[in-house]
């Protein structure tokens, strides 16, 4: 059955048609609420922004358990990099296995490191530490902010 873009065409503009009823009815009734723990503003959905100084104690772990997570990240990159240079270094101290004349062996080709791969694992790893540890850095601040603020809440509660 051969198919054209006209035989297509009332069934794309039907499902237009349905997508903005359906689309239309989700928000039918429902009203923009504010957040009620900050007059004004209204809430994004899915963040829950902290208000008290219990809820920026707790932002401040969420940001240094993230920061831990990439300190782990930038070292086991460290590790690996260390792992590959050392099997490149001892492939490279490796002799070639003896062989047929005439005859070549997948492990000969293995038995030499590839600078440029080795350049590229080290570009990678490398990328990636300096990432991690930037973004660890970057939590940490934020979690060192959240902290002074909930000082700050605490203190101007209890005067």
């Amino acid at each position: 059955m051969r198919c054209t873009s006209r035989s297509r065409a009332p069934s794309v503009a039907a499902l237009l048609v349905l997508a903005g009823v359906v689309l239309a009815g989700v928000g039918a009734g429902q009203e923009a609420t504010p957040n009620p723990a900050a007059p004004g503003e209204e809430e994004v959905v899915g963040l829950h922004f902290p208000h008290s100084a219990e809820d920026h104690e707790a932002v401040a772990e969420e940001y240094m358990a993230k920061a831990a997570d990439r300190r782990k990240e930038a070292d086991l990159h460290r590790r690996m990099l260390a792992a590959y240079e050392r099997l490149a270094r001892d492939r490279a101290t490796q002799p070639a296995p003896p062989r047929k004349p005439g005859k070549t062996f997948p492990s000969e080709k293995r038995a030499k490191p590839s600078k440029g791969r080795l350049a590229e694992y080290r570009a990678h790893c490398e990328t990636y530490i300096h990432g991690a540890e930037v973004l660890a850095d970057e939590a940490e601040k934020l979690a060192e902010f959240h902290r002074a603020r909930a000082r700050e809440l605490r203190e101007t509660k209890d005067p």
